[in-house]
């Protein structure tokens, strides 16, 4: 039971009784230290400074193979002058006498660390709250300041960091792989795809943590390729939140409402309630509640992964995907390249996507450098103002228009858009021929699969 005494500092959440099993059980049982470990308990995790002590002896001991046991941490706590803040060898004992038993090390590790993210949450509130009553600028920096404090310090990760190659691991494989079988036998619509059928045939599926770069000049199709990635796994029971740096609320449902009644944007803007967009809006009535649209202009990365790990831990995000990254607003920090600063906004969301193990699908435009290029088709590499994109994306699309909408030829229905897979951490490369239904903002597919041999880049 959390000790509650009536210092201040005594009241922060903490349970002493799990930072003594936690100690006990490593002090007995050579395999608990791996136990903590793997839930990811740190020093800084431990209330009382003398339990954080004994954790990093544990943890130095373990770090160089050695046994970790009451003999040896008494020794490392001795060469560094700290033996008696724990009690003596007197104080170690005790935190073998106050545990149970050291099978239940992660069920108590897991305390530990969870009373630790309520302390650290409540030390970032009051940093938080500091900086709304001296704050003298506008509200859009004092949000973007408090979503960094917020999103810096609360770590939301579960995954350990450390994965040790021992027999329970290899069996935890196996069950994870029962898992997921059985998870798709129940739910074939589990993973995240993109909705187009030869596409998918290239990527699989878009993994939690990937980071999937959907890459084009402007007026091609990203935010288009965007937007049916959204609707399609919303269809599926997927939540996804859409962050729009750019259009605004009526755009995007303007768009929307073209692409499934049919009904061009100009004549939706007129006002046009025909019997089509009934018929549409019965349909999208299935599904919307799925998704939230946040529009975003101005907002950091910081911002946007702080709101997505607020949408997350509601329930309500399954797949975030933000139009686009140049749109995000950068950073001032003096003396700094624009390619540090923009590989500084990739990493903040990336980051928030792996801690939680949520696909993250990002737009970027590319530069005009790709049109010096003999067969002026972009590539991943032109990713205006940065490499790093390219280098952080576990998955990257290119779009391109073999023929300009200028250049159309009078009566056309649709035309081409090449969809090229330039990078895919865990599947193939390839190419496929995708139709635009001009004014429905819809892709489908047009075209066989061409694999990664026969593409001509």
């Amino acid at each position: 039971m959390a000790r509650v005494a009536s210092n201040s500092f005594e009241q922060l959440p903490h349970n002493a009784d799990a930072e003594a099993a936690v100690l006990g059980a490593i002090l007995i049982d050579p395999d608990a230290m791996l136990a903590a470990r793997q839930v990811g308990l740190a020093v800084r995790d431990f209330f009382r400074e003398a339990n954080g002590y004994v954790y990093a002896a544990a943890v130095t001991m373990a770090d160089r193979y050695e046994t970790v046991d009451l003999v040896t941490i008494g020794d490392v706590l001795g060469q560094r002058g700290q033996l008696d803040a724990v009690g003596g060898p007197a104080g170690l004992t005790a935190l073998i006498e106050a545990t149970p038993t050291s099978v239940h090390t992660a069920h108590y590790a897991n305390i530990v660390q969870r009373m630790a993210r309520q302390r650290r949450l409540i030390a970032v509130s009051g940093e938080i709250a500091a900086l709304a009553h001296q704050h003298d600028g506008t509200v859009a920096e004092l949000f973007d300041a408090a979503s960094r404090l917020f999103f810096e310090t609360v770590d939301v990760s579960s995954v350990a960091s450390h994965l040790y190659g021992t027999d329970d691991a290899l069996l935890n494989y196996l069950v994870t792989q029962q898992e997921r079988g059985d998870r798709l036998e129940k739910d074939p619509d589990a993973l995240i795809t993109t909705g187009i059928q030869s596409l998918d045939r290239i990527l699989g599926d878009i993994p939690g943590g990937y980071l999937h770069a959907v890459v084009a000049r402007s007026s091609t199709g990203k935010t288009m390729y965007m937007e049916q990635v959204a609707e399609h796994n919303a269809k599926r029971g997927h939540r996804v939140a859409f962050y729009h740096l750019e259009l605004s609320h009526q755009t995007m449902l303007d768009r929307r409402m073209a692409r499934y009644s049919g009904i061009s944007v100009p004549d939706l803007r007129r006002g046009y309630t025909g019997p089509e967009v009934s018929m549409a809006t019965n349909d999208i009535r299935g599904w919307q509640e799925r998704i939230v649209y946040i529009h975003c202009p101005g907002w950091s990365a910081e911002r946007i992964a702080a709101d997505i790990a607020r949408l997350y831990a509601r329930g309500e995000c399954e797949l975030a995907i933000v139009d686009y990254w140049q749109k995000i607003k950068a950073e001032s920090n003096k003396g700094a390249n624009t390619t540090w600063v923009v590989g500084q906004q990739v990493e903040v969301l990336k980051t928030c996507a792996e801690s939680l193990d949520i696909p993250l699908v990002l737009g970027s435009q590319v530069s005009r450098s790709y049109k010096d290029q003999k067969n002026r088709r972009p590539r991943i590499e032109d990713i205006r103002n940065s490499g790093e994109l390219e280098e952080k994306c576990n998955q990257g699309v290119v779009l391109w228009r073999p023929v300009d909408i200028d250049d159309r030829p009078e009566g056309t229905k649709g035309e081409t858009i090449e969809a090229r897979v330039e990078k895919n951490s865990t599947g193939a490369l390839g190419r496929v021929d995708l139709v635009h239904l001009l004014g429905r903002f819809a892709l489908g597919d047009s075209a066989p699969v061409w694999q990664e041999e026969e593409i001509a880049f």
